[in-house]
């Protein structure tokens, strides 16, 4: 087992004026749904619900010494990420009387819009996060909440499938790597239950699809029918996956989840790119090219692809990538424009990144629901990308902004808010080791693997050999 998270509620032997990461929670009195609803792992708020979330983003504002940082208001509860910021005389009494202040003016709101005299529990919970990887945890487990909702309240046959009977209990390492960050496609690892409470090894799949087969044929659904809120429609549908086995059941939830809930997310975009570890930044002037070239990048080892808006082709080239070449993840680069970005989610891009940092096209990317990645070369612009909700950074131009120190100087700053970098810009086989080195850089975005003389030759057998040496230093350098 590695090393060992330890989490409190209140620790006693802790001086928070020295400043705290704290996860938070509130829930309501009783746990009605007060605040929405969860539709395709999406919270779509009440109006009394975007009043509330209206207040927890308010809390800064009202509350000098606090800072929000990741946030999910669920129907009936809340999770809160939030910084006590260093030198407070009296840390804990300010977040005391923040969430007092808080309870009581959205209680005031559910009096006057409902009628209720009260909306939440008494107090709340409040864990400190004492390391970069808590924050991380939690992080996740607030991002994942309404996929957890979803397949818990709205599809509980999902969520059975993670939960044989027989499997072990989580020990406290593993909980916290796995909390939120459940990946039900990957067959190659083991599966942990959206619950966090088990986990399942590969060859413990033949006996729970044994045990739900059994229940299909004996005329029952692996689910608690009296949570089930589906149509009776929606429950024949996938009854009849279900009696077609495992492997037809397996593609149709795969279906389900890559429309509504993988790729929506920033945190699946880092993981991805993350595991790619350099990204080929493309400039296609031919759609005819595009789907040989991801071909041969795929080949040798470098599945998640940049193709840039630097060209006319570009929206039809991430087109024909996505429809011949189903292995590919492709992502829009240098999205200047909403219209682009429009235009890239249209095409089938699954994330987008930009040279620089546009508060309208991260709002609409957003909206979207599409993962985005903003440009930044300044503490300024960092601390801006981060305010708009981004998790992810493209470093740019790298080189000619400080390179690797210029990150590290960043990260002394701006570490605890885990924020993650992608370098872009000079980047090429001679520094990409330096980059791929520090923990916060998840990827490297690079030119360098298709040269434009290749590319207008077509020869792919050189772009793949290409790929294929990027691919090996960068698990090379990460150790893999």
């Amino acid at each position: 087992m590695g090393e060992q998270i330890t989490y409190y509620r209140r620790y006693h032997g802790y001086d928070y004026s020295k400043g705290a990461s704290l996860f938070v929670t509130m829930a309501t009195e009783p746990r009605k749904a007060l605040f929405g609803r969860v539709e395709n792992a999406a919270v779509v708020l009440s109006d009394l619900g975007r009043l509330v979330l209206e207040s927890i983003e308010a809390i800064p504002r009202f509350n000098p010494g606090i800072r929000l940082f990741e946030h999910v208001l669920m129907p009936d509860h809340l999770h809160m990420n939030l910084r006590i910021e260093v030198g407070l005389a009296e840390p804990l009494q300010v977040l005391g009387a923040a969430m007092r202040r808080f309870k009581t003016y959205t209680t005031t709101l559910a009096r006057r819009h409902l009628g209720l005299s009260t909306i939440w529990q008494q107090g709340y919970h409040d864990r400190i996060c004492v390391s970069r990887r808590f924050i991380e945890a939690v992080t996740r487990y607030i991002r994942y909440n309404p996929l957890k909702y979803e397949l818990m309240y709205n599809q509980p046959e999902y969520m059975r499938i993670q939960e044989p009977i027989d499997s072990p209990r989580l020990d406290v390492d593993d909980f916290w790597k796995g909390i939120g960050n459940v990946d039900l496609l990957s067959l190659d690892a083991k599966l942990l239950s959206l619950r966090v409470s088990r986990k399942v090894a590969v060859q413990e799949l033949p006996h729970v699809v044994s045990r739900i087969e059994d229940a299909v044929r004996a005329r029952r659904l692996p689910c608690n029918q009296r949570r089930n809120r589906r149509d009776g429609e929606s429950r024949q549908r996938r009854r009849a996956l279900l009696a077609r086995g495992w492997p037809a059941f397996y593609a149709g939830l795969r279906a389900a989840q890559s429309r509504h809930l993988w790729y929506n997310s920033h945190m699946d975009m880092i993981e991805t790119l993350g595991n790619a570890g350099i990204i080929p930044v493309i400039v296609i002037e031919n759609e005819a090219d595009a789907v040989p070239l991801a071909r041969a990048l795929v080949k040798g080892g470098l599945p998640v692809l940049e193709v840039t808006f630097r060209t006319n082709a570009a929206a039809a080239a991430i087109a024909a990538i996505r429809r011949e070449v189903p292995e590919a993840v492709v992502g829009a680069g240098t999205v200047l424009t909403v219209g682009q970005l429009h235009a890239a989610k249209e095409a089938g891009a699954v994330f987008g990144v930009a040279p620089g940092f546009d508060p309208a096209i991260v709002a609409a990317a957003n909206e979207a629901g599409l993962p985005f990645c903003p440009g930044v070369a300044t503490a300024s612009e960092l601390s801006q990308a981060l305010s708009a909700g981004c998790r992810m950074v493209k470093f740019f131009p790298a080189e000619a902004a400080g390179g690797v120190k210029m990150i590290k100087n960043l990260l002394g700053a701006f570490r605890f808010t885990g924020v993650k970098f992608m370098p872009t810009g000079g980047v090429n086989l001679s520094n990409v080791a330096d980059y791929l080195a520090v923990p916060e850089i998840v990827c490297c975005g690079g030119t360098w693997i298709v040269p434009k003389d290749a590319l207008a030759a077509g020869d792919w057998a050189r772009i793949e050999k290409l790929a294929s040496d990027a691919s090996a230093l960068a698990k090379s350098s990460r150790g893999s």
